[in-house]
């Protein structure tokens, strides 16, 4: 049977994790990233490292301009604000406290659904032809009923785009401390992570991992795929 408490424990990891999140996203919204400014951070440096990563798929980056495209936990500046596509769809949970501090969502066309991922019922079933889930699994309340949520909404054939940062030894994880094991509640293995996808009808073709760890001690992992 289910723990109340273990499932009371998650969401207020998740909760602080989401207050985290926030908090970083207000202060690129003040001060920008990485020397630039917040309009150059959302108009060109998130921009093009946004489709550089689209580009993992192999595909022309116009290739969904007549199709729908989401994505769980978007934040303020995801793919869908980037993506030439029919519909863009995002399902964000913080994205009316983002809409108060970052100015081009107030324009955005955007179809923003204000929920949890795992809660993201009322998007239509089967309506996707490209689902997206980057950086986000990790600070997810219960990622695999994220991942049923992605292959819910995903046609059969949908591409796939997904990333997040992972594990290669145990003892990585067991380095995971602090603030940082706070705002990411789940830890990952890069076949781990696959697993998940594949049991919930996704198939992976293309994959990396990058060998060397960042500075908070973990490895970036991006793979493609589709919906079966």
């Amino acid at each position: 049977m289910p723990n109340p408490d273990a499932s009371q424990s998650l969401h207020r990891r998740w909760q602080v994790a989401q207050e985290g999140e926030f908090a970083f996203w207000q202060g690129v919204a003040k001060d920008g990233y990485a020397d630039h400014d917040p309009k150059q951070f959302v108009d060109v440096l998130q921009r093009n490292w946004l489709m550089s990563c689209l580009a993992f798929l192999d595909k022309p980056l116009d290739s969904w301009r007549d199709k729908v495209v989401v994505e769980f936990g978007p934040g303020p500046a995801g793919f869908v604000e980037y993506i030439e596509a029919r519909r863009r769809i995002g399902i964000e949970p913080l994205i009316e406290r983002y809409r108060a501090v970052f100015p081009h969502l107030k324009d955005s066309q955007v179809e923003y659904w204000s929920c949890p991922a795992e809660e993201a019922d009322d998007v239509p079933d089967q309506c996707a032809d490209l689902v997206i889930s980057f950086n986000m699994l990790d600070h997810a309340r219960d990622p695999e009923r994220v991942v049923a949520q992605m292959s819910r909404v995903a046609k059969p054939g949908a591409d796939l785009l997904f990333q997040v940062n992972a594990y290669l030894s145990e003892a990585e994880i067991a380095e995971k401390t602090g603030q940082h094991a706070e705002l990411h509640p789940h830890s990952f293995f890069p076949e781990t992570a696959k697993d998940l996808l594949r049991r919930h009808g996704f198939t992976v073709h293309k994959e990396f991992c990058a060998p060397e760890r960042s500075a908070d001690g973990e490895h970036y992992f991006i793979c493609a795929g589709a919906r079966t």
